[in-house]
């Protein structure tokens, strides 16, 4: 990049590198995921912190994957609640 740069769309090309370089990888916000647990939040906030992993990972919010582990995180007095409403708001 620094010995040959390109001649067009230098800055978006540095921009991809960085971002390439020093940001988290899908694979890295997957195993995140994978391995979260409820440490006491409130629903919802899991419920967000859930989905933006999910979204840095690429991953489909009506994912049902991403249901069962979210239901597996709640209490068990939640999850008959939550296990009849839709994890998105569309």
């Amino acid at each position: 990049m620094l010995v040959q740069p390109p001649s067009t769309g230098i800055y978006e090309a540095l921009k991809t590198s960085l971002v390439q370089a020093l940001g988290k990888s899908k694979q890295a916000y997957l195993l995140e995921l994978d391995s979260l647990q409820s440490r006491g939040r409130r629903p919802s906030s899991l419920l967000i912190h859930m989905q933006g992993l999910a979204a840095a990972a690429g991953i489909s919010l009506s994912d049902p994957k991403l249901r069962i582990q979210f239901l597996q995180l709640l209490p068990r007095e939640f999850r008959v609640h939550y296990s009849c409403l839709p994890l998105s708001k569309s």
